[in-house]
Formats: C-alpha cells, structure tokens, sequence
C-alpha cells in the first residue's frame, strides 16, 4: 500500500508540472526594430550585406533570429522637409486673431 501511495504522489507532481512547462514556450518573444515578435513570425532586419528576412525561433531555450534566404522588398516614401506655414497663412486657412 505505501508504494502505491508513493506513486500516485509522483503522478500527481508530474500532472501538476506539465501546465507550468508549457507557459514557458508561450513567452519567446524576439526584439528587433522597437518592436517585439512572437515565435514564426517573419520580419525585414537590417543587417550588414543588406535587408533580409528574418524568422523569431527558439534556440537552446532563448530566442533567436534565423536568417532566411529571402531578401526584403521595402517601399518607403521619402518623405520632404516640411515647409513652415507663415503666421498669415495659418491664420487665413484655420481662422484666428
């Protein structure tokens, strides 16, 4: 009877271990750009030969970027230098004293 007693107690730890352990995987989260990206998903890291596609993976228990083949295709607009708005024409487009 005391064997039997003994065993269930390790089952039971083990059942009551495994929520714990599967928290764990949920929190890989990788950082790049200002930004956080949880595991399989793809981003456009800048590195030294160039822009290329990244996948957030866990390594050894701690994130990590894979580099893939891919390059990234960017499109961004330059964006001009604002010109200021004279007093005057604020004034005679949004109404003032």
């Amino acid at each position: 009877m005391p064997m039997l007693r003994y065993v269930g107690i390790a089952a039971l730890a083990v059942t009551l271990s495994l929520p714990i352990a599967g928290t764990s995987a949920a929190d890989c989260l990788c950082r790049a750009n200002g930004s956080a990206f949880r595991q399989g998903q793809i981003t456009c890291l800048a590195l030294p030969d160039g822009p290329r596609l990244a996948r957030c993976e866990m390594v050894l228990n701690n994130s990590s970027w894979k580099i893939l083949d891919e390059t990234c295709f960017q499109t961004s607009k330059r964006l001009e230098k604002p010109v200021p708005m004279a007093v005057a024409q604020y004034r005679n487009l949004f109404g003032g004293h």
